[in-house]
């Protein structure tokens, strides 16, 4: 099996604060792998540190094709097979749809096929194509979120990083999100979906890693993790009979 990502005993602090504390994930080519847990946890600084917007205090971050990550700008990360899709979406509210789109590609030169794969997501993403011209801040929040979808997959990533993709949204476009995750997985792209939206993220993967206090405190097969009574309890809201 060949791994789209391989994070090896990752250390992230903050001054003297430990905000990652050796962590170690995979995630497969053509995988969706979830990573769960509450607020603080750790899960914002592993992606930081994936994508070279945090520098790594320690640990080893391999991506597509084994390539050292930890090491490299963020520009070089994308250039290696590798896109975000950022919490609360960060879309240039300023510039046009079309133009966010293209920002999506800046690591490319092959101007042919980014126009095709501009027609491509603008196909996939209906909402998007009456409003190539509108200015990215004029569009609601979901069409905000399929906009920065379409501006990571326009980077034609191997490996795919979604930061709590559906927050905010309303429960219709949460249904969509995720219909969306699985179709881009039978696309061939391997994806780390960092969710608190923990149920949904678990029907969609095949694997899940669950954070707390930026410790790894549960790992395995999201059937699995979807019956683990710590995990119901903590982050899916029920209890098993008979646990306490």
């Amino acid at each position: 099996m060949s791994f789209a990502l391989a994070v090896e005993d990752l250390k992230v602090m903050y001054g003297p604060v430990t905000a990652v504390d050796s962590v170690s994930l995979e995630v497969a080519d053509n995988e969706v792998v979830c990573m769960i847990g509450g607020n603080g946890a750790g899960k914002s600084s592993i992606v930081r540190a994936i994508t070279g917007l945090r520098r790594a205090d320690g640990g080893c971050v391999l991506g597509p094709g084994g390539v050292r990550l930890d090491t490299l700008p963020p520009h070089e990360i994308v250039r290696h097979g590798v896109a975000l899709v950022p919490s609360e979406r960060q879309v240039f509210r300023e510039m046009s749809v079309r133009e966010n789109l293209e920002m999506g590609a800046y690591a490319r030169r092959d101007t042919r096929q980014i126009a095709e794969d501009l027609d491509r997501v603008v196909a996939r993403f209906d909402a998007l194509k009456p409003r190539l011209a509108a200015p990215a801040g004029n569009l609601s929040g979901g069409q905000q979120q399929q906009l920065a979808i379409a501006r990571a997959l326009m980077a034609r990533p191997r490996l795919l990083l979604m930061d709590e993709p559906s927050h905010g949204l309303s429960p219709a476009l949460v249904d969509q999100l995720f219909e969306l995750i699985v179709a881009l997985r039978q696309d061939g792209l391997a994806i780390l979906l960092v969710e608190q939206n923990a149920r949904r993220a678990l029907e969609v993967s095949s694997r899940g890693y669950v954070l707390r206090a930026g410790a790894l405190v549960a790992q395995g097969t999201s059937a699995r993790l979807l019956e683990d009574p710590m995990v119901m309890e903590a982050y899916l809201g029920r209890k098993l009979a008979g646990v306490h």
